[in-house]
């Protein structure tokens, strides 16, 4: 192989390498932000559910208020 041709290679596989390089990266950093929000996405979720549990609560007291409201009415 002459001097040329070999220069032409190994120039070849260091764009490879580069752009394998920045492959990786990109992979990584996606991987990191489905990571982080696979996490909020759990954090939401469990606000969520404290919301509704707090909602439930709320309309139980007002179902309760509303039939003591009733009660004193009918009598």
């Amino acid at each position: 192989m002459r001097w040329l041709d070999f220069a032409r290679a190994a120039t070849k596989h260091t764009k490879h390498m580069e752009v394998l390089t920045q492959l990786t990266n990109k992979i990584e950093t996606l991987i990191e932000k489905k990571e982080t929000l696979e996490a909020e996405n759990m954090l939401l979720r469990d606000q969520l559910d404290k919301e509704r549990q707090v909602k439930e609560a709320v309309l139980d007291k007002i179902e309760h208020l509303l039939g003591r409201i009733q009660e004193v009415n009918l009598d």
